[in-house]
């Protein structure tokens, strides 16, 4: 969650609570004493402290236990393999000295209280593109036990490693708590198949943050339109697709009366029509690939699916509405111009394409297709990295204890710092960002379809409005449905063969 500012007495003392209902030792009924609740997730010092004060969320963040028990590697080096381009890479896993930067600082403070607590180095490796999985295979079939875990690219070698048995199933691994607040634990319930669960997404990974998809508006422009209080919409649940378009409709307009829309002229949205495009499709709250209670694949494509296909190819291909960016490039009008109300971001280019602006824009989440859909969804990119342990794993209590070490460390000041001094007080100054970007990141999504990119289904959004929206969308699925369904089910076999395995854990 982003940081909030205080919290009252009560939501410390329910945080108190909640503490103790995680810890394994925390077995309490509806009569037991505050007192008693309190004493099973904190020092008798620190439960007084909170249950006579209001206390920070930080400070509750730093009171969650994490029941790891003390151990001495012996100097032992934990090794990192991972895709690495200009964009993600070790430097949001490691770094190797202080440089006054928040960010780099609490990741290089985290790695060397935990070096120094447990005994051991952190090293990470970064390959290119196309390597990570021959690479991890190649040091599997030697033997040579050269890599603790695999920071994923899932669209890199994501069903690679699985289908080739390569990684090892984190249900098994000791020292693991998926019920602690640092795991991410939708990735577990998307892609978990017969008690097999290959990836895993935490804390540790400041990717799955920055990565994270959301739109930003021009307050200038909001206001000057008359568009009254975006955030209220969101708040009231309002904020929905049809609510969006009709905003983007009235905005675009040919600004300088050439007779054509171009760069010198006022749009009311901006967007790429590749990755950005894929989270839409999650905002109707349905993936299109499921996998049964059999381990079976279903192609899962609604009247709600095919609805939303139609209100995107208006939007991004009819009437000029939509501005096109450029594949990872900045949108080519200057956001200050005020001539593009809304654009598509990964939270990453908040920091590095919005600095100068940041005071003159809003975020909110991609809008619900409807009132109907529970919450508001954001994809992952995939560059929010997923994490595999290499099957030939020498210590997988060893790998469990350190990767928990480090969401847990993660989770109390890495991801505070981020989302509340970087996107929130350094450079957004706006009260309600807070609110918002705890919504988006309370939607984020992981889709097993995207996530393991057979063929190229997750693309199929990005193809459909890159080519123009041309053709039936319907016929265009059906076409792809056989083989689609014949891969993604050799992946859930390969899956629930790897559940059989004796893990000896």
């Amino acid at each position: 969650m982003i940081i909030k500012r205080t919290l009252s007495a009560l939501t410390a003392f329910l945080i108190i609570i909640s503490l103790a209902a995680c810890s394994d030792a925390a077995q309490t009924d509806n009569n037991a004493s505050t007192s008693d609740i309190q004493s099973e997730a904190m020092s008798p010092e620190a439960a007084e402290a909170a249950a006579t004060s209001a206390i920070s969320d930080r400070e509750a963040r730093r009171l969650v236990p994490d029941d790891l028990p003390d151990a001495d590697f012996d100097g032992y080096t934990f090794r990192m393999l991972m895709f690495e381009d200009a964009l993600s890479g070790h430097w949001t896993f490691d770094t190797d000295e202080l440089t006054g930067e928040v960010i780099n600082d609490d990741i290089y403070n985290r790695n060397t209280k935990l070096e120094d607590k447990y005994n051991f180095k952190f090293e990470t490796e970064g390959v290119p593109w196309g390597s990570l999985a021959s690479k991890a295979q190649a040091s599997i079939r030697s033997g040579d036990h050269a890599y603790d875990l695999l920071g994923v690219h899932s669209f890199d070698g994501g069903s690679t490693l699985v289908l080739t048995g390569s990684l090892y199933n984190w249900y098994a691994v000791p020292n693991i708590n998926f019920e602690k607040p640092w795991w991410h634990t939708q990735l577990n319930d998307t892609i978990e198949l017969n008690g097999y669960l290959p990836y895993v997404s935490n804390d540790f990974s400041l990717n799955s943050y920055q990565y994270a998809q959301a739109l930003v508006f021009n307050k200038d422009m909001a206001e000057a339109y008359g568009l009254g209080d975006l955030y209220a919409l969101v708040d009231n649940r309002e904020w929905v697709f049809d609510k969006f378009f009709e905003i983007v409709d009235s905005i675009s307009r040919d600004t300088n009366g050439d007779g054509k829309m171009n760069n010198d002229d006022t749009y009311g949205y901006a967007s790429n029509f590749s990755f950005h495009t894929y989270t839409w499709t999650y905002t109707a709250g349905e993936m299109g690939i499921i996998f049964d209670d059999d381990g079976n694949v279903k192609l899962n494509y609604t009247e709600k699916y095919f609805a939303l296909l139609d209100k995107l190819a208006k939007l991004y291909r009819e009437n000029n509405r939509t501005l096109q960016i450029p594949h990872d490039q900045p949108c080519p009008i200057a956001f200050d111009t005020n001539r593009v109300l809304f654009t598509t971001v990964w939270l990453y280019e908040l920091e590095i394409r919005y600095r100068d602006v940041m005071s003159s824009y809003g975020i909110l989440p991609y809008p619900m297709f409807d009132e109907n859909i529970d919450t508001y969804h954001t994809n992952v990119d995939a560059r929010g990295y997923i994490l595999g342990i290499p099957i030939d794993a020498e210590d997988v209590s060893r790998t469990g204890l350190i990767i928990e070490a480090m969401a847990a460390e993660s989770y109390k000041e890495l991801i505070p710092d981020y989302l509340d001094v970087v996107l929130d007080k350094k450079y957004a100054n706006d009260p309600d960002t807070s609110r918002m970007l705890d919504i988006i990141m309370d939607g984020r999504v992981w889709d097993v379809g995207y996530i393991y990119h057979l063929n190229n289904y997750s693309t199929f959004v990005e193809d459909y409005i890159g080519s123009g929206a041309k053709g039936d969308a319907v016929s265009s699925l059906a076409k792809l449905e056989k083989s689609t369904t014949k891969q993604f089910q050799k992946l859930a076999d390969k899956c629930r063969e790897m559940a059989e395995v004796d893990w000896g854990n």
